[in-house]
């Protein structure tokens, strides 16, 4: 991704602006471990409802982008997850484990250009007239319809923070 697509992208820094504020990160990761969500795509449905768009489910099965997450992604975050059991025996896989927390982020911020590069070019993300926290919640439950997930007590207590910092 060149830097220009990601000074350009939006997306990527409400993320990093998102993710950072108190209390995001491990509510972000708990959606993940607990009830399988994808953290970027519920960060798009929040993104998305700050521009006053809306989600079409079929967004969210883009082959290049399902590729992205499920092959490419996924296993990289297996493997990093594997070597940080590894390196509390062996700390000779410290740097290893720093790489590939990096190796990670790249890929993270590589299907977060996806998501916008998605949103931007096509119909897939109408523009809507609603209050910004209800398009939120109906972003997110269609991402939920594509996974099968069910509104849960974390879901709203990130949509509550996410209508708290007016990010």
């Amino acid at each position: 991704m060149s830097e220009i697509q990601s000074a350009d992208n939006s997306l990527w820094h409400f993320a990093l602006a998102f993710y950072s504020r108190p209390g995001i990160a491990p509510l972000c990761l708990r959606l993940q471990s607990e009830q399988g969500l994808a953290v970027n795509r519920v960060i798009f449905c929040l993104w998305l409802a700050r521009q006053q768009q809306g989600v079409v489910a079929e967004l969210f099965s883009d082959k290049a982008l399902q590729h992205w997450h499920y092959e490419r992604l996924l296993p990289l975050r297996a493997l990093r997850y594997s070597v940080r059991e590894e390196r509390q025996q062996d700390h000779r896989l410290d740097a290893a484990y720093e790489q590939l927390k990096k190796a990670e982020l790249a890929c993270e911020k590589t299907e977060l250009q996806m998501l916008y590069d998605l949103a931007t070019a096509n119909d897939l993300c109408p523009a809507l007239s609603l209050p910004v926290d209800d398009l939120a919640r109906a972003n997110l439950e269609v991402y939920l319809q594509t996974v099968q997930g069910q509104w849960s007590g974390l879901l709203q207590t990130l949509l509550d923070l996410y209508t708290e910092t007016g990010i």
